[in-house]
């Protein structure tokens, strides 16, 4: 073959391969049931993804540090803080598997909530569709350059923020008032009662004026103070109570300072305090109360879970801290129908996350999608531009 021929059938076969890269669109990541989906829909979830697998070996990493023994509980393995990211692996995955899967998983999931919007009738109000016009324009407004250097358009992300409107009338077509499988009051109330706690509470600090902790004489001297106030709780009322200790305490923390006129200025501040916390007081009915979530961290974790297991409803108990002798008074949560009211749809939400979850990927499974490998190896992880 003469070389004029070889050059020939060379540049025949670079042009073949050419026209096929140029042919190849990316414009779209999936199709579902043959409708295109942007690839700035599945870029947006890939970074989310990214994002929360850093967050799994962050913690995974945190985890192994602080413990001496060299396997973890954690579902997240195989990884340690001086690993690579990309050589790392969670759920048994490599983390760029992870994170595709975990993206085309967000992207059906869209495509569910969707196919269920359209299918249950639903239409977003005109006050929704503005919601969403503000929310895009703030956002593009803020990021426009991340996310053009990423490929998602101001169309891709106004379909996201759209999906979420269309999420909460799904669910709230399942579960809501009037839903086809409505949560009942009594439900809802139990729920509520069982992971959260109405509280009010003395905290006896067990340090002196100029922050010194307590020896073991002054922390006796500091429980008897706990175990008077707990008796006076029952015929006394406990705002008084919280109001007689803090004032005490801040007349301790005044005389400690050696410095007289800043000694003076402060108490004339505490003195201001108390009388404009008394007036706040006269006007709010819930003053000094305290709603604590279950194997939440305030006022601490331990503190927090002695409440929920040892402070009985109508009762004042004390619960030891490290460096606060607390004097609890539970209270009734369900009579405070204000926070029901207000709470409902995040209660809802907690009961039935789960379950709705389930049902929009049972959903996902009844609609045929198909990848674009192209857009995938375009939009690889690895290629994110994340800072």
């Amino acid at each position: 073959m003469s070389i004029f021929k070889k050059i020939a059938l060379m540049a025949l076969s670079l042009s073949v391969i050419f026209s096929f890269s140029a042919c190849a669109d990316t414009s779209w990541a999936l199709k579902a049931n043959g409708e295109n989906i942007n690839a700035g829909i599945y870029i947006y979830y890939t970074i989310l993804a990214y994002n929360q697998a850093q967050s799994k070996l962050d913690a995974a990493a945190s985890a192994n540090s602080s413990s001496s023994s060299s396997s973890s509980s954690a579902e997240t393995t195989q990884t340690t803080a001086e690993t690579k990211f990309f050589e790392a692996f969670i759920d048994g995955k490599d983390v760029k598997t992870w994170i595709k899967d975990t993206a085309t998983e967000s992207v059906e999931d869209f495509i569910a909530v969707e196919k269920k919007f359209d299918e249950l009738g639903l239409a977003l109000s005109d006050e929704q569709k503005n919601a969403v016009n503000q929310a895009l324009d703030y956002s593009w407004s803020q990021n426009s350059k991340f996310f053009e250097k990423n490929g998602i358009g101001k169309d891709s992300l106004k379909q996201i923020i759209r999906n979420n409107y269309k999420r909460d009338m799904v669910f709230d077509s399942y579960y809501a008032k009037g839903g086809s499988e409505e949560v009942s009051q009594d439900e809802i109330n139990k729920y509520y009662n069982e992971n959260n706690a109405r509280v009010k509470y003395i905290a006896i600090q067990l340090k002196d004026g100029e922050g010194n902790l307590f020896k073991s004489a002054d922390k006796a001297k500091a429980m008897e103070m706990a175990k008077d106030y707990q008796s006076r709780a029952t015929k006394e009322n406990f705002d008084d109570l919280i109001k007689e200790y803090n004032d005490y305490y801040a007349k301790v923390v005044a005389e400690a300072k050696k410095d007289s006129s800043s000694s003076s200025s402060s108490s004339s501040e505490s003195s201001s305090s108390s009388s404009s916390s008394e007036t706040e007081e006269e006007k709010d009915p819930y003053a000094n109360e305290h709603i604590l979530q279950k194997g939440g961290s305030v006022p601490s974790k331990d503190v927090c879970n002695e409440i929920f297991e040892k402070c009985k409803v109508g009762e004042t108990t004390i619960i030891e801290d490290d460096e606060v002798y607390y004097v609890v008074q539970r209270l009734d949560l369900l009579e405070r129908t204000d926070l029901l009211e207000s709470n409902y749809e995040s209660i809802l939400y907690e009961l039935k996350e789960d379950d709705f979850n389930q049902k929009m990927k049972e959903y996902a499974k009844t609609i045929t999608f198909v990848k674009n490998e192209d857009a995938y190896n375009r939009y690889d992880p690895e290629k994110l531009k994340l800072d």
